[in-house]
């Protein structure tokens, strides 16, 4: 079995208002604001990776234990999608590095990442480059700025791109909102057929 640890926000309520304003201030922004908005956007993103690191101590801790008690059990790590989340870009290489013995993997998920990487935070180019080799699966779900888990081919999301860097072995998941019927789901599935997924 696979296990995907999806991450979490920093326990702090003050990190969670600011988060929540950031997140406000980046849809609200004009073209002349969204440069300034997003540099306020990683410099809280760094403040909260200071802040997390026991947190992320504590959750390779964990991983470490899950692994010698289930051995049979894979566990892969996503990242999150709030400002606030431990595992940014650099608490998942910190994370993957310290649980390198451990087959723990990374899992992607094409939304997160591409509503990240519209807040001025790393990529898919930058997250698939670094952790493809350790590469367990991805959720494909398209997505905008303003909205994520919509059916592939329905937002933003860049599938070229995520097909050519990621290996034939990686497990393929559409994650989807319940609110999509089973047409747009299944046109989905063509859209990403097509394209080679």
């Amino acid at each position: 079995p696979l296990v995907i640890v999806r991450g979490c926000a920093v326990e702090n309520e003050k990190l969670q208002r600011e988060a929540e304003s950031l997140h406000s201030d980046l849809l609200e922004a004009t073209n002349g604001q969204l440069e300034r908005v997003q540099a306020e956007i990683g410099d809280f993103v760094a403040r909260v990776q200071k802040r997390g690191q026991k947190q992320v101590e504590h959750l390779c801790r964990s991983l470490h234990t899950l692994r010698a008690e289930f051995p049979d059990t894979r566990l892969a790590l996503e990242p999150g999608l709030h400002f606030n989340d431990i595992l940014n870009f650099e608490a998942m290489e910190w994370a993957l590095a310290d649980l390198s013995r451990q087959d723990v993997a990374y899992w992607h998920d094409t939304g997160r990442i591409h509503q990240r990487q519209a807040a001025g935070l790393p990529g898919q180019g930058a997250w698939l480059e670094a952790f493809s080799e350790r590469l367990a699966g991805v959720h494909l779900q398209d997505s905008t700025l303003e909205e994520a888990e919509l059916p592939p081919g329905q937002g933003e999301v860049d599938f070229h791109m995520v097909l050519d860097s990621i290996s034939g072995t990686a497990v393929r998941v559409v994650e989807v909102n319940p609110r999509h019927g089973r047409p747009e789901i299944l046109a989905s599935v063509q859209f990403l057929a097509d394209m080679g997924f």
